[in-house]
């Protein structure tokens, strides 16, 4: 099932998923144009950036970001789980995979970074790359907590 979602994903789709605290929207960052679609489907105001999700922190040490020894240290601790971390935009989220979306993700300057306490999300995002993601809900309402929600 994660590879069928896998290759909507990689062929400009949108999609339901779980994570560890509420049910999300996601998009490839290969794919710019369906980070538009989450905007269109939410509703939501082109002002209010959206984060990335990724499978585990490796891969972002792998792509050495500027982060302070503090930053590195609570990642290694609260990851997977969920809180988000903000971090200044660079060259290393192109390494990350990134990309394409790199203007359409987080804000000019900075992007919020999740790594999911959630096995079937991370397995994607291992097939998938770095996921462009926001809460299911319509912009204004209540999170999506259960998958009837988003349909």
């Amino acid at each position: 099932g994660l590879l069928k979602i896998a290759k909507l994903l990689e062929n400009n789709g949108v999609c339901g998923i779980p994570t560890d605290t509420v049910y999300a929207l996601a998009a490839s960052c290969k794919n710019p144009s369906a980070i538009e679609k989450i905007y269109s489907i939410k509703d939501r105001p082109a002002e209010k950036p959206i984060c990335i999700c990724i499978s585990n922190v490796e891969q972002l040490v792998a792509t050495k970001p500027p982060f302070s020894p503090l930053l590195w240290e609570f990642m290694r601790n609260v990851y997977p789980g969920g809180i988000s971390c903000i971090v200044p935009k660079g060259e290393w989220l192109l390494k990350l995979g990134v990309g394409p979306a790199y203007d359409r993700v987080g804000t000019r300057e900075s992007i919020m970074i999740r790594v999911p306490d959630h096995t079937a999300t991370a397995h994607l995002c291992e097939f998938t790359g770095p996921l462009a993601i926001t809460s299911a809900n319509p912009s204004g309402e209540a999170d999506s907590t259960h998958h009837d929600m988003v349909i």
